[in-house]
């Protein structure tokens, strides 16, 4: 599976459009979880792009730890 998700512009909705550029920087990292049946995207914005990668760095250095943690 493709780890973005590409959509045509003009297949979203007005209110998810202004929410994306809401920020000028339009930087962050979105979060996704569901919630009572929903799909709730979270922006989370200035986040350092240095830890992010540090992270990312460690979940494919620790797969089978993390995977340990998730179902304990």
């Amino acid at each position: 599976m493709d780890k973005n998700l590409i959509v045509e512009r003009n297949a979203l909705p007005a209110n998810v459009l202004e929410w994306l550029e809401a920020d000028e920087k339009r930087e962050g990292v979105l979060f996704y979880r569901e919630e009572n049946g929903r799909v709730v995207l979270e922006r989370m914005e200035n986040v350092d792009s240095a830890m992010l990668a540090r992270g990312r760095e460690n979940i494919q250095r620790y797969p089978s730890t993390l995977e340990r943690l998730v179902t304990s």
